[in-house]
């Protein structure tokens, strides 16, 4: 393995396991009838604009890390669905997609944005409506 495949296949085993955690953290009970298919998890990132390399690769490396949890049984028996908004590398833009993911589209926790500031943007989002969200790549 090169250091460089080894770095990636670290880095998607600690996005997983960051995901596997949010999502008990999100409250994600055990299956009933009333359980919706999926389990809906927002990512916001700045796929278009200045930072689109940024977003485009901690995108692709979300994906992947769903798949591998989807392909493993999902959590608790549910596979996750991945809704993604692009942020569009503008300021104060992620506010409005992380409340639009979550009032919108009722994601249980929300993945992104790879910028601190806009990061922050979003927390406060998330922290008034309680929504738990992870930030793997801002500072």
């Amino acid at each position: 393995m090169t250091p460089r495949s080894h770095a990636l296949s670290s880095g998607l085993s600690a996005l997983s396991s960051g995901l596997l955690l949010l999502l008990l953290l999100a409250g994600c009970g055990p299956k009933d009838t009333s359980a919706p298919a999926t389990i809906k998890i927002g990512n916001m990132a700045s796929t278009t604009g200045k930072d689109a390399t940024y977003g485009q690769s901690s995108t692709r490396a979300t994906r992947l890390a769903i798949d591998e949890i989807n392909a493993a049984g999902g959590v608790l028996g549910q596979q996750i669905e991945l809704i993604f908004e692009d942020t569009q590398s503008k300021p104060g833009e992620t506010a409005t997609v992380a409340k639009k993911l979550i009032t919108r589209d009722h994601v249980v926790a929300l993945i992104g944005e790879i910028i601190s500031s806009r990061s922050l943007e979003a927390a406060g989002v998330a922290q008034a409506l309680k929504i738990p969200m992870l930030t793997p790549t801002a500072t």
